[in-house]
């Protein structure tokens, strides 16, 4: 069932990256950035910037969550 749910108690890490170092990825995938350009929700992400976000591959791109 695709529908289950985690809980985690703990912190994580999600896996950092430069934009132009981001996987292929998987649909699903998340992981940040550390150098994001003009970040905003839910657009693909573009690097040479200085802000550290958060992304997310929604099947196409990554985008910025």
């Amino acid at each position: 069932d695709t529908n289950e749910s985690i809980l985690v108690t703990k912190p994580f890490r999600l896996k950092g990256y430069t934009v132009a170092t981001l996987p292929a990825g998987v649909t699903g995938d998340t992981a940040y950035v550390t150098d994001a350009n003009l970040p905003a929700f839910g657009q693909q992400v573009l690097g040479l910037g200085a802000t550290t976000i958060p992304v997310f591959y929604n099947g196409t791109t990554w985008i910025m969550v």
